[in-house]
């Protein structure tokens, strides 16, 4: 018998187990990324600042002189990532690994387990994301045009009919919550009013109040949720009773909506529509339906959750940016003038004709970006990167608002200036990084929605610059606003929006009076 074949194998496999082990534990000697000296059982759980965090982690940055941190929580180690060369590396290129989500116990508790962008990395978020994209993605958010348009146009003659054209955070929510209520679930807002939009409005103020660093001990110890309600400080357990019919309503109430509306016959064309007769066609009476069904009610709540507030916020900064910076909203209309002239509204087709308009978007993108620390991602095993040790499940933090004003990127970068995007003979640089590939975050878990979100601004920021100007609220139009950005930025929330817009949107010209009033007979 010819033993030398297995003595080989034997051989190669505890060469093979050797290497790993020693290469395992080489790595396990690696240091970790720099960061605050952390204390006994609570790490560096009061180093982490409660008001934006984002800007002092680039005071770390030049603290350590790296572009990657470490900080130890009690049950969570967190890398924060303060460059796009650090994200991509890692959760792009690495994105296999680097694709889960960190889960909190108040997440469980409230019940936001069906968002796409808090769901970990499994068989649900892949089935749910790949409904979203389905509709979302480049090739198809053309389908979407006319409603957004619709939607843009009727925002123009709420604001002409205005008392004193007062442009306010709740009109800007109705336009984006009316837009895409009418895409995803067929459904006409009838106001601020609406059930359906008080509904995202408080589930998003649960979801800002759960993220608040401190604000719930039980995300940083978890034990405590075995903790009886009658302990004294235990409101956890009660925060989430309060707020999970809330959430759950966001998921349940549109969809029952474009159930019934088909049922009756009387349901417009949407994306539910189209999700539900396509599992109804596809897995029928099987038992496979129902699980269909959930997924399809995470892909359609979490467009309806996620547009609502991230769009929402741009559109605010951008009119606010409009009445600080008043040279940039001339430019922008003289462009518009000279492309389409004062005798129609814009056109999605006109985008190309339009660089600085183009520009305008990019840098409303850039200049405050809604999510200040994008969608952390987990890493599902140990990982090493430039010579340091990332701990398996480490929550892995891209700090946007870094990358957003990195100096070298973008000089000046607190100025509103969308010329930084422009060669000299007026088009779109290509040398200059564009931010919406990275505003939108990165690898598995970048933004689905990304291009119905950047039609939806392009739409509305040059509809609004054709037939309005943006003006201070003090009725000074030579006297600019504060030019400090932390004037307007809140100091707490997962969500960056101004809390107010001290601006007046006035009609251009009588033509453009006229034009406003014709769109929506």
């Amino acid at each position: 018998m010819d033993v030398s074949t297995p003595t080989q194998l034997l051989c190669a496999i505890f060469l093979v187990v050797f290497v790993v082990s020693w290469y395992a534990e080489k790595r396990r000697r690696l240091p970790l990324p720099p960061g605050p000296k952390p204390l006994p059982f609570f790490g560096n759980l009061f180093d982490v600042p409660r008001s934006r965090p984002y800007l002092e982690y680039v005071k770390w940055a030049y603290r350590y002189d790296s572009d990657v941190l470490f900080i130890q929580l009690p049950s969570q180690p967190a890398v924060i990532l303060n460059t796009v060369e650090a994200a991509r590396d890692l959760l792009d290129k690495r994105s296999s690994i680097y694709s889960d989500k960190p889960q909190t116990v108040m997440d469980e508790l409230v019940g936001w387990n069906w968002a796409i962008p808090t769901m970990p990395y499994g068989h649900r978020w892949r089935q749910s994301r790949r409904y979203f994209h389905q509709h979302f993605h480049a090739g198809a958010v053309h389908k979407y045009r006319e409603m957004q348009t619709r939607g843009v146009r009727a925002y123009l003659r709420r604001q002409l009919e205005a008392d004193g054209g007062k442009a306010t955070t709740l009109s800007v929510m109705h336009l984006v919550s009316a837009v895409i209520m009418d895409v995803t679930y067929g459904i006409r807002i009838k106001g601020m009013d609406d059930s359906f939009v008080t509904e995202i409005q408080d589930a998003i103020i649960s979801f800002n109040e759960m993220k608040v660093p401190g604000a719930f001990w039980v995300n940083v110890f978890p034990f405590l949720k075995h903790l009886p309600r009658w302990v004294p400080g235990v409101t956890f357990h009660r925060y989430g009773e309060m707020h999970r019919p809330r959430v759950a309503a966001v998921r349940e109430h549109p969809f029952s909506q474009t159930v019934q509306d088909m049922e009756h016959g009387v349901a417009p064309p949407s994306v539910m529509q189209s999700l539900i007769q396509t599992i109804q066609k596809r897995y029928g009476d099987s038992k496979e339906y129902e699980e269909q069904e959930g997924f399809i009610k995470d892909a359609g709540s979490t467009a309806y959750g996620a547009a609502v507030e991230t769009t929402y916020a741009t559109i605010c900064w951008f009119i606010l940016a409009m009445a600080i910076y008043p040279q940039v909203q001339e430019k922008a209309q003289r462009e518009l003038d000279h492309v389409i002239g004062r005798n129609r509204l814009p056109e999605y087709e006109d985008l190309d004709s339009l660089p600085y308009i183009q520009a305008l978007v990019l840098e409303s993108l850039r200049w405050i970006p809604n999510i200040p620390m994008g969608v952390p991602h987990r890493v599902l095993e140990e990982d090493e990167y430039r010579g340091y040790r990332i701990p398996k499940g480490s929550t892995m933090i891209p700090n946007i608002w870094a990358m957003c004003h990195e100096e070298a990127d973008y000089p000046n970068p607190y100025v509103f200036d969308p010329e930084r995007f422009l060669t000299k003979d007026w088009r779109i640089n290509p040398e200059v990084r564009d931010p919406s590939t990275f505003v939108f975050g990165f690898g598995r878990r970048i933004c689905a929605g990304r291009y119905f979100a950047k039609q939806s601004l392009f739409l509305t920021i040059s509809s609004v610059l054709s037939v309005y100007n943006v003006r201070p609220m003090n009725g000074e139009d030579n006297k600019p606003l504060s030019l400090n950005i932390s004037d307007y930025i809140p100091k707490e929330g997962l969500f960056l929006h101004p809390e107010r817009l001290d601006c007046v949107f006035v009609p251009r010209s009588a033509q453009a009076t006229k034009l406003i009033r014709q769109s929506v007979e």
